[in-house]
């Protein structure tokens, strides 16, 4: 199964808990990490994704822009695990599962490998300074 990039699981879950401490206690990380990942992030932006509030945080215009594409690329992740899925089910294709795999290993090392392939403005997304996945 390919996984997405964890920050863009994060940054997701802030935008819709509302809360960078929520989610840092829900998903185990440490909450000052997290914040300082997303003021990397909004320093690349060169604008805040978050406005911060006394009682959590809410997206900026900014934000909604990028959680929008982190969502559609997170949509189209599930979407091309659930085809993988349907091929690995049907006997028929088991001569092309090794090539599969080797396709979605090369995906997944392909980020690490050849940052330049990432637009910038979603370079931060993929450092490994939160947790490797």
């Amino acid at each position: 199964m390919f996984r997405p990039p964890r920050h863009y699981l994060y940054l997701d879950a802030v935008a819709r808990a509302g809360s960078i401490r929520k989610v840092a206690a829900k998903l185990g990380v440490d909450s000052t990490a997290l914040n300082r990942k997303i003021l990397e992030i909004e320093d690349e932006l060169g604008m805040p994704m978050f406005e911060r509030l006394a009682k959590g945080v809410r997206l900026t215009t900014a934000g909604e822009v990028l959680i929008d594409a982190i969502r559609r690329n997170l949509s189209d992740i599930d979407a091309a695990n659930a085809q993988i899925e349907q091929l690995q089910a049907n006997p028929a294709n088991a001569p092309l599962m090794p090539e599969i795999k080797r396709i979605v290993a090369d995906l997944e090392a392909g980020r690490r490998r050849n940052p330049a392939s990432i637009p910038p403005v979603m370079r931060p997304l993929f450092s490994a300074r939160l947790q490797p996945y």
